[in-house]
């Protein structure tokens, strides 16, 4: 008997662009296929191809075992399709798999001085470096200040991050906005999340 592929676990639901994600089912077959995440787009499906990484079945008992790489994408809830690309026909995981923007949780200290280094914890960072701002209005419209990132650390068996950055020069002492933006640009913001206090001069 010809067995169709079968999805029976998602190694989690959830994550963000470059994470490793396992999937584990059936009947997958032995030469390696495609993954996609398919979503909604303009009113139809859209699929995306993600890389993968290790494609392997047992022949004897047709355990199956994919690890893909969550594509460059902006956040989304997506279905797992595995396509075993062969005769054998397609399975997918409706709403499998959510794709998380950046996710603020704590800073380790919400106000500080020019050159001052400030922890940033959260989750979904993601694991490529990208970029911190602090955010202000200027004549009522919004501009940001780019801030120099010391570290960015992300545990991929969790998704927990610390990214550490550095106050800049030139910011008048008031409250910012705290803004994380990951390498693909998703971004999460604390509005007000951050005041910048005047220089202390000594004698």
């Amino acid at each position: 008997m010809v067995k169709p592929p079968e999805i029976s676990s998602i190694e989690r639901a959830d994550g963000t662009t470059w994470d490793h994600i396992t999937i584990r089912g059936k009947f997958f077959g032995t030469s390696k296929g495609r993954v996609y995440l398919e979503y909604e787009k303009g009113g139809a499906p859209y699929r995306t191809n993600c890389q993968v990484l290790s494609w392997t079945m047992d022949p004897a008992t047709g355990e199956s075992e994919i690890v893909f790489v969550v594509p460059r994408m902006v956040p989304q809830v997506c279905d797992v399709v595995v396509d075993p690309y062969s005769t054998l026909p397609e399975t997918e995981e409706e709403d499998g798999f959510t794709v998380k923007p950046p996710e603020i949780v704590s800073v380790n200290t919400n106000a500080g001085t020019a050159w001052d280094q400030i922890t940033i914890h959260g989750n979904f960072f993601g694991m490529k470096k990208g970029t911190v701002y602090l955010g202000y209005l200027v004549k009522g419209k919004p501009t940001k200040k780019n801030c120099s990132v010391a570290s960015w650390t992300v545990d991929p068996a969790t998704e927990k991050g610390d990214i550490v950055f550095v106050v800049p020069p030139g910011l008048a002492p008031g409250v910012y906005d705290l803004i994380v933006k990951n390498s693909v640009g998703s971004s999460d913001t604390e509005v007000g999340g951050f005041t910048v206090k005047p220089l202390r001069l000594f004698q």
